[in-house]
């Protein structure tokens, strides 16, 4: 059996999932725009650099300390309730911060704060959003889903810091935070008529602090139970603190490997992007029957070009081999995702995504340490060529792995948590 289908995108038929898609891609553009103009804010409140990191790392302890209890919220509660008025509080709190910057009464630590409560709303409306899409489509409908509403998200990033640049050049800031305030409503607004009483389920459980740690442990010991989902866990895990390795070296690269300068590094980022957009329009075009066979088969190719990579000393060659990681890594990163979603249990799904990207979340920094630390040891190419290396391993021990192999996904005309 072949692990491609062709199909054509019949989920684009369903009307929730649209709704779902436009109102996340509007709310998406608003939040691309959050980094560069809450960056421009602060240096013009503060005059100072080091402003900017206070704030990125104020905006970095929500998803440490919230993120988990924002999965255990989303398996305990109702999720659309979640989403509609998380997004509708973010659109007034942004809408704060643009009366107070016209009023000139805006400062650093009002602006921290308000950052913060938003960016904590965020960690409990993105595990709703992750737990109920998958169950307005069939299990195929939802790798292709994702795949597609992957490649909108990723092309609204890539022009999101530009629009926001252009507006606040043209306008100030009152334009594109305005702008922001309105994509939340947008978002919200969308999901509140979006109809979803039959995948509501109505809880008469308690749900007091105590029931939310609970079912927060809980959620370790379904992850834990699952040895299936263990071992895609593994897989995501390895693979982003491999991948946490290559930020640092890459523009040492340039001048090591090709006798350029690093500013060359950042032609190789926009290739890249490109090739992730590419990888996502790829798997919207096919159907994945057997993911697991799919990753591993993926995982061995990126390894390949990333040691050639590590290895090439011609910039143009190194631009085509970025490219094909950058493409399969896309698909590897989905297509997992999309497995994790698909083989959780309802009742535990918004706490499986809750506490995979926590982990994940915390392992880059780490890694991201650590490749500094090996590229003032080692030549910055032998980096990619080691995590190369690592995929290849992890492909091939993987590859004996009869059930990751073998999983096979069915033809499906229910949702999958139906």
């Amino acid at each position: 059996m072949s692990i491609f289908n062709y199909k054509n995108k019949s989920f684009l038929k369903n009307k929730r999932f649209r709704n779902f898609l436009i109102g996340s891609s509007v709310s998406w553009l608003g939040s691309s725009m959050d980094n560069m103009i809450f960056t421009l804010i602060a240096i013009d409140i503060t005059g100072s650099p080091a402003s900017v990191g206070v704030m990125l790392m104020v905006l970095s302890l929500p998803n440490f300390l919230f993120s988990l209890f924002g999965g255990t919220f989303a398996d305990m509660f109702d999720k659309k309730k979640i989403i509609v008025w998380t997004n509708y509080i973010r659109c007034v709190l942004i809408g704060i911060i643009l009366v107070l910057f016209v009023f000139n009464k805006l400062n650093f630590f009002l602006l921290c704060a308000v950052l913060f409560i938003v960016e904590s709303l965020s960690n409990f409306c993105g595990p709703a959003t992750a737990a109920t899409i998958p169950r307005l489509l069939t299990k195929q409908e939802y790798f292709k889903a994702r795949s597609f509403s992957g490649g909108i998200l990723q092309g609204i990033s890539m022009i999101g810091p530009s629009i926001s640049t252009v507006l606040v050049a043209l306008t100030g800031y009152w334009v594109p935070l305005t702008v922001d305030s309105l994509s939340y409503l947008f978002a919200g607004k969308m999901v509140s008529v979006t109809d979803m009483s039959d995948i509501q389920e109505k809880s008469t459980a308690k749900r007091g602090i105590k029931e939310v740690v609970h079912n927060t442990v809980d959620g370790f010991r379904y992850i834990k139970s699952n040895k299936f989902l263990v071992k895609l866990v593994i897989i995501i895990l390895l693979m982003n603190l491999v991948l946490g390795l290559f930020d640092v070296p890459l523009p040492f690269m340039m001048k090591e490997n090709f006798n350029l300068d690093k500013t060359y590094y950042a032609y190789l980022k926009t290739i890249f992007a490109g090739a992730g957009l590419l990888s996502t329009i790829f798997l919207t075009k096919y159907e994945v029957k057997k993911p697991g066979k799919t990753i591993i088969l993926f995982m061995f190719i990126m390894g390949g070009a990333l040691i050639l990579f590590g290895l090439s000393k011609n910039y143009y060659l190194a631009c085509v081999l970025s490219a094909i990681s950058a493409f399969f890594r896309t698909c590897i990163a989905i297509t997992l995702w999309s497995f994790i979603s698909i083989i959780s249990d309802d009742k535990y799904r918004g706490r499986v995504v809750a506490t995979i990207g926590m982990v994940i979340t915390s392992v880059v920094p780490l890694s991201n340490g650590v490749s500094g630390i090996l590229v003032e040891r080692f030549p910055a190419g032998m980096i990619f060529t080691f995590g190369g290396v690592v995929f290849i391993i992890i492909s091939l021990i993987y590859c004996f792995d009869s059930y990751v192999m073998n999983y096979t996904i069915s033809e499906e005309a229910n949702a999958v948590g139906a």
